[in-house]
């Protein structure tokens, strides 16, 4: 008789401060967003497989990447510049070392970052977040650049110092000054 293979523990990721201490990066600059390069991404040595959930949103662009990642019960192949969009609780699975893609960009925010605004209500209708969808969306060269300036953009405006964002809305709405760090 065979006994199956136990799947590997799950590793929750409770907060985008966590992953940048996981991955040796610098703390970030706000608590609820983060937007980092994969070029700053460490190779992270692994001989097994690894199983991990966020408590936040991702939303990736790959360039020029030559790994592959389990996504609900899908493999995707990242060789092409392409998107994937990973929703709070999903569960990534990797096999072998935490390779980064050579380029691109990793954008993590928090569903607290949203809440109380449109966007924050709508999130579960977005169907590239759930894992129904089959193939992570590839982009057209033109496609590609335009979503690479809008994160050049966000990235600059994550960079300057935490602003009164909500100069049209109250204090107590904004998920800036909503927040408060858990224990």
């Amino acid at each position: 008789m065979t006994m199956k293979n136990a799947p590997s523990p799950i590793l929750r990721i409770k907060s985008i401060a966590e992953q940048h201490q996981l991955l040796s990066l610098p703390k970030p600059e706000h608590p609820l967003l983060s937007i980092l390069r994969f070029e700053d991404f460490p190779i992270i040595p692994n001989e097994t497989t690894v199983r991990l959930t966020m408590d936040y949103y991702s939303i990736t662009l790959k360039q020029q990447c030559d790994c592959k990642t389990k996504y609900g019960q899908t493999s995707y192949d990242y060789n092409e510049g392409v998107m994937s969009f990973v929703a709070p609780d999903q569960v990534l699975t990797q096999e072998g070392d935490l390779l980064p893609p050579p380029s691109g960009w990793l954008l993590a925010f928090h569903p607290d970052f949203i809440r109380g605004y449109p966007l924050g209500q709508k999130m579960g209708s977005y169907g590239f977040f759930q894992y129904a969808l089959h193939e992570a969306l590839i982009l057209s060269e033109k496609e590609e650049a335009a979503l690479e300036h809008i994160l050049k953009s966000i990235a600059q405006e994550v960079h300057l110092p935490i602003d009164n964002c909500c100069y049209a809305r109250s204090r107590a709405s904004c998920p800036y000054m909503a927040f408060k760090p858990t224990a």
